[in-house]
């Protein structure tokens, strides 16, 4: 029937020009924009209003599931405050920008500075957007590559820190996070994502404190 065919159009995608909806051979594929659109727009020209209706109804729903898929879940503050003040929220997927990549956190680690960007006592360590999204020590495995990296590859374990500036957004405390590949390095096998973020600010700070500060040679 011409619902079956629609709603066969709706699941599958748009399919290429002269393509039979209903051919299951044709490859599968999303169309993120405007499913919600076009299902309304083929709506129109079904007979019944139940049926019209009922692709209304699929498409948007169809639509929502897309729009999901392009969030995920993060602790954020939504206002200066105490570290007890975070919740969890549904933030949207960051993508990779030049000379970044997108991790999948597996591990974070909060430092003193964390709790006092949240209160708003130091204010250049991170960019000011609220829901405010903190956590600079992340361990994790590439997910995505963005352009001009060549150090690192999709489905590699890495772990490092943002940087302590305004150009971060979006910190560690959330399922992803976009940073620069400069501010990764491969997460040796013997060392667990957790002790890897741990180690990743304080490891830093404990080196500069001997080696440039103390002036201490291995």
């Amino acid at each position: 029937s011409k619902l079956k065919s629609v709603l066969m159009f709706l699941h599958m995608g748009p399919q290429p020009s002269g393509a039979n909806v209903t051919d299951h051979t044709q490859s599968f594929r999303w169309r993120r924009r405007g499913a919600g659109f076009l299902g309304v727009r083929v709506a129109e020209d079904l007979p019944s209003v139940a049926g019209r209706e009922a692709v209304r109804q699929g498409a948007f729903r169809l639509q929502n599931c897309l729009t999901m898929a392009n969030t995920m879940r993060a602790i954020a503050a939504a206002s200066y405050g105490p570290i007890e003040n975070l919740r969890e929220i549904a933030a949207p997927l960051p993508e990779p920008a030049k000379g970044e990549v997108r991790l999948h956190v597996v591990a974070s680690a909060l430092n003193p500075s964390d709790g006092k960007t949240l209160l708003g006592k130091v204010t250049f360590l991170h960019v000011k957007v609220f829901p405010l999204v903190v956590g600079w020590d992340v361990s994790g495995v590439v997910e995505k590559v963005g352009d001009n990296v060549s150090s690192l590859r999709a489905g590699q374990e890495v772990f490092g820190f943002h940087a302590y500036s305004r150009m971060t957004k979006v910190g560690a405390l959330a399922e992803y996070t976009v940073m620069p590949a400069a501010f990764l390095a491969p997460k040796p096998e013997s060392v667990s994502h957790e002790t890897a973020a741990a180690s990743a600010t304080a490891g830093i700070t404990a080196l500069q404190a001997l080696r440039d500060c103390g002036r201490m040679r291995a």
